[in-house]
């Protein structure tokens, strides 16, 4: 067994555990394993595959209804690996506009909120364009409202558990 870094504690035996993924605490990640320590109770955990796990959630929060949080519109910038700086020069704004929308000082525009999720749908390919120009159509019309998912890990591959998070 190790011992804990914070209070030198031993970690008990593997468990399962669901845990929210830090890049988006609205994520719930589950059917990984981790110990818990007896001494103070942290957790120690990994999560496994974790590129395949960021493009499944990036596919998923493109597809919400509601205009993105500023923690969604962070993660997708992010996972387009792009700084604050690249994004505001891509989408034609300060870096100082781009930092309000990802600290929900102000809300992302339906426009710069359409922009950025074309951008994430471009990396990954675009089966039916007609479709994807109804889903532009209908999306970003109300205020954000972040999405809540359960990600569960099925052999070595990530998908949406049926049911959201509680809580």
């Amino acid at each position: 067994m190790s011992r804990c870094r914070r209070c030198g504690g031993e970690y008990g035996p593997s468990e399962p555990v669901t845990v929210p993924l830090r890049a988006l605490p609205t994520v719930q990640v589950s059917g990984i394993s981790g110990q818990k320590c007896a001494g103070c109770g942290d957790l120690k955990y990994a999560v496994p595959n974790m590129e395949d796990l960021f493009r499944v959630v990036a596919g998923l929060l493109v597809q919400k209804p509601e205009r993105l949080s500023g923690a969604e519109a962070r993660f997708l910038r992010k996972w387009l690996g792009w700084s604050g700086q690249d994004t505001a020069d891509r989408l034609g704004f300060t870096p100082e506009h781009v930092s309000r929308w990802e600290n929900d000082r102000v809300p992302i525009s339906e426009t710069a909120d359409k922009l950025l999720r074309s951008l994430v749908m471009a990396r990954e390919p675009i089966d039916d364009y007609a479709a994807w120009d109804a889903r532009l159509a209908s999306i970003a019309k109300s205020d954000p409202e972040p999405l809540p998912l359960r990600m569960v890990l099925k052999g070595r591959t990530w998908a949406r558990a049926a049911s959201a998070p509680e809580g």
